[in-house]
């Protein structure tokens, strides 16, 4: 197919970061599927992905929606979608196009997580965890649903669960920084404070910029007596670029005198 190695080299440059570069293969891509009456789904699809990439999520939803109009069993097309419209505010929609996505398909692992964590939101935990799980089983081994699944059982104060989820999203991939800051908080609410300090110091290590594992890793140090390792955690946090979690950061350096 025509288009087809122009899509190959759009996601080899979205991969590296040269999104302008995607942009402008896929467009072309898109031409030349109209041109040659070529098969251009996957061109529309990539093209809105690459849009939301660079902070158009209006565009990235009308080419994904024209993806899927042109092939309705286009492979993740739906749940694609369905991600961005999630992101962008559009509950029910994107839980919509995912019903959809699991008719079609009823072993899309990526469905069930985010229709996991729609339902999350909205508070109703059964059928979120029942989502989740559904996940972690057809993709074993997978971190990313692994850390939803630990998140939500987490958020159900079902501790022992949430942390082997954990573990085992860790095991899958040891640098997933939000992991190991997830599981620091489960040790940490056990009073297990060394441990949680190794595991918020593994989420800095591997992302230095991730302000609320220093706040986390502030209050576990001074819980265990150590006051000059949380203020040096906490002006940290201050610093970082999450706005609450800085706010939350100076008020404790206020309290302190610091």
């Amino acid at each position: 197919m025509l288009t087809h190695g122009l899509v190959s080299l759009a996601g080899a440059l979205k991969a590296s970061g040269q999104l302008s570069r995607a942009a402008d293969a896929l467009k072309r891509a898109i031409q030349l599927g109209v041109q040659f009456a070529d098969d251009s789904a996957a061109a529309w699809f990539q093209a809105g992905a690459v849009d939301f990439e660079m902070g158009q999520p209006a565009d990235a939803i009308r080419k994904m929606e024209k993806a899927i109009s042109l092939d309705p069993d286009l492979s993740g097309g739906r749940t694609g979608l369905a991600e961005i419209l999630w992101r962008t505010g559009s509950n029910d929609r994107a839980a919509s196009e995912l019903g959809d996505a699991l008719r079609m398909d009823p072993y899309d692992a990526s469905a069930y997580d985010l229709l996991g964590r729609i339902m999350a939101g909205r508070d109703q935990a059964a059928q979120s965890l029942f989502a989740l799980e559904k996940a972690t089983r057809l993709r074993p081994g997978y971190a990313p649903h692994l850390y939803d699944y630990a998140l939500e059982l987490s958020s159900v104060n079902r501790l022992d669960d949430a942390q082997a989820s954990a573990r085992a999203a860790l095991r899958a991939d040891p640098d997933m920084a939000e992991a190991h800051e997830l599981l620091g908080g489960l040790l940490a609410g056990r009073r297990q404070l060394a441990e949680a300090a190794h595991e918020y110091g593994e989420a800095i290590r591997l992302k230095p910029e991730f302000a609320r594992a220093h706040l986390d890793l502030a209050r576990v140090l001074a819980a265990g007596g150590d006051m000059p390792g949380a203020i040096e955690q906490l002006r940290k946090a201050a610093a970082g670029s999450d706005p609450q979690v800085a706010q939350l950061a100076a008020q404790a350096l206020q309290r302190l005198g610091k």
